[in-house]
């Protein structure tokens, strides 16, 4: 199970976007821009231009070095003053190229500002916003990223500068993944993929770096087969790449036959990018290593090794100096004291590695962290753990749900739009061959074609409030369902690990039984509600008498008013009858009266009253509650959140009760209507004619 959640806590990955071996790609993306800023002539061959200035003694080798790097304003002067025209679009890449690591962000900004002014061209602002792009996603700002990288990409297919637009889409899908959106991220990087060959002047580096990227968001959306598919043609591509490249993707192959458990193909795969580094004398992925060794280790039981491995990655990962990964060897070194059985330095650690601001991987060192609480026998604290573990588990799935359907929407929506465009295009074109040989029929045409449009465009409204409505109320439901299931999921932890007593747990049970109440009235409504929609609900009527079937309906929630301390009142005359269908108003008074419940508060009242005026016959049911706001009242009986609420004593619900009570009353040929005030109760008048 160690190595099913290896995943989690690497999403930092696929975030190393200027290294060292692909920053040169950005000086080659804008050859020939510069010469144009400079009214050079454009006979010359632009790799020619580029191999000269990269052989230059002076400006080709280590100028760029003497520069200000604290001073981006006297850096982009002394480049004008001092650098021949030629060169100087050249060097200020270069300039980019040899900036510190350690450089600040804002820094960063400003020389990317003074470059663009220096250099006013439509090439540059695109660079400069790509730069800013990757910036801001490693700061979190992702909207900020967004509207550079968009601005990027727009301008780039504008002048047809199609690397450029294959870099912008390429860091769009990456932050997409870094937000949980894999399939609209994985979409957008291949999207990318298949952009850079409609470059003249793409780079071999360049796709190697996509399919990685690709690769990896396979991972994190835990599609294991694509990632290792991705993995090993990164490694196939990198055969005639220089060495670093090669090691990059045997490290993410060795991972990838790591999460499909083909053990000895990881370890294999490991042991050659040991051997290639070795080789090179570079030992940038060592740490990388070791983690995967480590996890081999626990696989096969050895939790000693498994440790020493653990604690090696920790300490080469420093050495490389690659601080944003810490967290995720924090949490290895955790792992390994949990497979020993010290659980006070798992704790330790786990608790270390929480400093992540990647909440995937905070889900797993919470699990992880209950584990071992539990294991010491800490169940509070294993509890609150989990606990904190499910709460931000739900609101990953939440966001990607509901970002993942509403990409897919989007598209179909797109899709669909277009195909009723062009089928609008058809009957146009149809019509007027048909005006052309049959003029007699013109206005018979013209009639049927403005009848058709509008019984489509209704039908095509319907559908669109069906669809809207249907999802409204599954996340609704998702939400007021969560509550009392997560309640009851906890006591029964709590009783499994022996924490809470049998008293304690009778305690309790009114509360249970109360949420499971509501719960199921919920249920019961949603399906009542699903019939009526299918037109199953047609009525049956017959004359019965109010006050029986009222008193019914209290016999139900009495026992729901006495623990909420609420006085019922029924004050309806014997001989009253209602000519309706029987079971129908069962289910309206019922709904009226929990939803009274709901919103009084204890000591309160509920009145139910009836009147007979010239054969209009008005029930009324009048409560002492919380009372509405105009808004709320203006949208009662619509599914929406901003009615949403919960009652006095937390009690759930999705406003569909509402819903069916005002559909089962119209459909009895009644008419409802609602009074109410903040603070002053809410009073529900259902009227019936003769």
């Amino acid at each position: 199970m160690k190595i099913k959640t290896l995943h989690n806590n690497k999403n930092f990955v696929f975030l190393k976007i200027v290294s060292k071996y692909t920053s040169i790609l950005y000086l080659v993306s804008l050859l020939g821009v510069f010469s144009a800023c400079e009214k050079n002539t454009s006979s010359v061959n632009e790799k020619d231009l580029f191999d000269a200035f990269a052989q230059d003694p002076k400006y080709g080798g280590d100028y760029a070095k003497t520069l200000p790097y604290d001073n981006p304003d006297s850096c982009m002067k002394r480049i004008r003053a001092e650098v021949p025209a030629k060169w100087r679009g050249y060097m200020c890449m270069n300039l980019f190229y040899h900036l510190p690591s350690s450089i600040s962000d804002s820094l960063n900004l400003k020389f990317l500002d003074s470059f663009e002014s220096a250099f006013p061209h439509d090439s540059v602002r695109e660079f400069s916003q790509l730069l800013r792009g990757k910036i801001f996603i490693d700061a979190f700002q992702f909207d900020t990223a967004r509207k550079c990288l968009e601005d990027c990409y727009a301008s780039s297919m504008r002048g047809q500068r199609m690397t450029r637009a294959g870099d912008a889409k390429k860091y769009l899908g990456r932050m997409a993944v870094l937000r949980g959106h894999y399939p609209e991220g994985i979409q957008l990087m291949l999207e990318a993929y298949n952009t850079y060959p409609l470059s003249k002047s793409y780079d071999a580096s360049q796709i190697h770096d996509i399919m990685l990227a690709i690769a990896r968001a396979y991972k994190l959306s835990h599609d294991y087969q694509q990632y290792q598919s991705w993995s090993l043609k990164a490694c196939q591509y990198a055969v005639s790449m220089e060495i670093s490249a090669r090691i990059n993707a045997t490290v993410e192959l060795a991972e990838a036959y790591l999460m499909n458990r083909y053990l000895d193909s990881a370890q294999m795969t490991v042991n050659k990018v040991l051997s290639m580094m070795k080789e090179s004398n570079d030992y940038y992925y060592c740490p990388e290593s070791y983690y995967i060794l480590a996890h081999l280790q626990i696989a096969e039981g050895n939790c000693s090794t498994a440790l020493d491995y653990f604690w090696k990655a920790k300490q080469t990962n420093r050495t490389v100096a690659k601080p944003r990964f810490a967290s995720l060897y924090d949490k290895g070194v955790g792992d390994g004291y949990a497979c020993v059985g010290k659980w006070d330095s798992a704790i330790f650690f786990y608790k270390k590695a929480l400093v992540t601001p990647d909440t995937t991987a905070q889900i797993s060192i919470y699990k992880q962290l209950a584990v071992a609480y539990k294991n010491k026998g800490a169940y509070k604290q294993a509890l609150e753990a989990e606990m904190t573990s499910s709460n931000l588990n739900n609101l990953v799935f939440t966001a990607t749900k509901e970002n993942t359907i509403g990409y897919y929407i989007a598209k179909s929506e797109a899709n669909q739009a277009m195909v009723v465009k062009q089928k609008e295009i058809d009957d146009q074109k149809l019509y007027m061959l048909l005006t052309t040989i049959l003029v007699a029929f013109l206005f018979l045409l013209v009639g049927f074609a403005v009848y058709y449009y509008r019984r489509e465009q209704k039908r095509k409204d319907e559908l669109t409030s069906l669809n809207a409505t249907k999802d409204k109320l599954f996340a609704l439901l998702s939400h007021d369902l969560m509550s009392p299931v997560s309640v009851l999921k906890n006591h029964i932890i709590l009783m499994d690990w022996g924490a809470m007593s049998q008293e304690k747990f009778a305690e309790s049970l009114q509360r249970l039984k109360t949420s499971i109440h509501y719960t199921s009235n919920m249920l019961e409504n949603v399906l009542h509600w699903a019939v009526s929609q299918m037109g199953g609900m047609k009525p049956k009527t017959e004359s019965i008498h109010i006050a029986e079937s009222v008193n019914e309906q209290l016999i139900l929630i009495q026992s729901i008013a006495d623990d909420k301390g609420i006085h019922l009142h029924q004050a309806i005359p014997n001989e009253a009858v209602l000519k309706i269908d029987k079971n129908h108003f069962g289910l309206i008074v019922r709904n009226l009266l929990q939803n009274a419940l709901k919103f009084t508060p204890t000591g309160g009242t509920i009145n139910l009253s009836f009147q007979n005026t010239e054969g209009v016959k008005t029930l009324t049911i009048q409560d002492s509650g919380m009372g509405m706001s105009p808004e709320i009242l203006s949208q009662l009986f619509q599914i929406n959140k901003n009615t949403h609420r919960e009652g006095t004593s937390k009690e759930k619900g999705t406003g569909l009760g509402l819903i069916l009570t005002k559909e089962l009353v119209e459909l009895n040929k009644g008419q409802i209507s609602v009074a109410s005030e903040v603070g002053k109760g809410t009073t529900f008048s259902l009227v019936f004619d003769k």
